[in-house]
């Protein structure tokens, strides 16, 4: 988007009032004509902007569709979110922010979706993704950190998500280790993490996010129809996407710089809060067979702890966890 676009859509929500073509040409620096040539853009586009001869412009209400110029404007973030990329159906956002991020694409770049026909979760699974029901994006991140310790930045990024359920939408959303965010066990949100390397240093990490956010339980294929959950079943009606997306960045935004600037251990009384696992008795399903035990920390590089029944511990660096009773 247009830096005159997204200061057009700044200039006409903070207002709550008409502003005339000529206000809006000093305000974002252009003249009337290139004003209302933007504005005839951003009504194409699904903006619902009124217009009143004599009065100016009101933007009525934020678009139903994901529109990059009305995100940015509503973001408060410094880092995610610095450039957006918006699209109306793509294979996978993984796949595009990986060629994104090798082009060049900045710390915090935003690849969004209305609809995913390859979208994929942990282990080549399939992620239901369909139009305009929910948020499918990848966030392109740079972090200074160590090869290892990238693995922490999904459960930085379901921290975030959670927090942003609970204080925006009274969902109390957990935390299922090492991808997923739950609400009364149903999965609302799942994370997709892919690094690449330079050699033995961290190049870029992509972060995929799918949250359910509009859809009902019929609209869930029947597969997964009795472990999966949305916003909209949870909290009821009275958001858009936009207002998810929003919140969910800006909590995300402050625990991917919490990393950053002290570490995963800074993030970590949070997370145990917010586990659905620790304390629980758990099966790991890895690479190399079925291990069994009672989930009790997550470590600093963001491994499980399981405690077996003659009292040792250890460490699970990645699996499939289902609770046990």
């Amino acid at each position: 988007m247009s830096r005159l676009e997204v200061a057009v859509v700044v200039s006409l929500r903070g207002s709550g009032r008409y502003v005339t073509g000529e206000e809006l040409g000093r305000i974002c620096g252009a003249t009337p004509g290139e004003v209302r040539a933007v504005v005839r853009d951003l009504v194409k586009r699904g903006y619902t902007i009124d217009e009143v001869p004599g009065e100016g412009f009101r933007l009525k209400e934020t678009s139903p569709t994901l529109d990059g110029a009305d995100i940015r404007a509503r973001l408060s973030t410094t880092i995610l979110g610095s450039e957006i990329f918006a699209f109306g159906r793509v294979g996978s956002t993984n796949d595009v922010a990986t060629a994104l991020a090798r082009g060049g694409a900045p710390d915090g770049s935003l690849v969004i979706a209305e609809e995913q026909t390859k979208g994929r979760g942990r282990l080549g699974r399939r992620w239901h993704s369909p139009p305009s029901a929910g948020l499918w994006f990848s966030l392109i991140l740079k972090p200074d950190l160590s090869p290892e310790a990238s693995t922490t930045l999904s459960l930085a990024a379901a921290l975030g998500i959670a927090t942003a359920l609970d204080e925006a939408y009274g969902i109390p959303a957990r935390i299922k280790w090492p991808n997923d965010v739950l609400v009364h066990g149903r999965k609302i949100c799942g994370i997709l993490t892919e690094a690449e390397f330079l050699g033995r240093a961290l190049n870029f990490v992509v972060v995929g996010i799918g949250i359910n956010v509009l859809g009902g339980e019929a609209d869930f294929p029947s597969e997964i129809r009795d472990i999966a959950t949305s916003i909209r079943m949870e909290a009821g009606d009275g958001m858009t996407r936009s207002d998810v997306l929003v919140a969910v960045m800006e909590a995300i935004e402050r625990e991917y710089v919490r990393l950053g600037k002290r570490g995963f251990s800074e993030l970590k009384g949070d997370l145990l809060g917010k586990s659905s696992l620790v304390g629980e008795m758990v099966r790991v399903h890895t690479g190399g067979g079925l291990i069994e035990g009672m989930a009790v920390d997550i470590d600093d590089r963001g491994a499980l702890i399981l405690r077996h029944d003659d009292g040792s511990l250890e460490r699970i660096l990645a699996g499939d966890v289902v609770g046990v009773g």
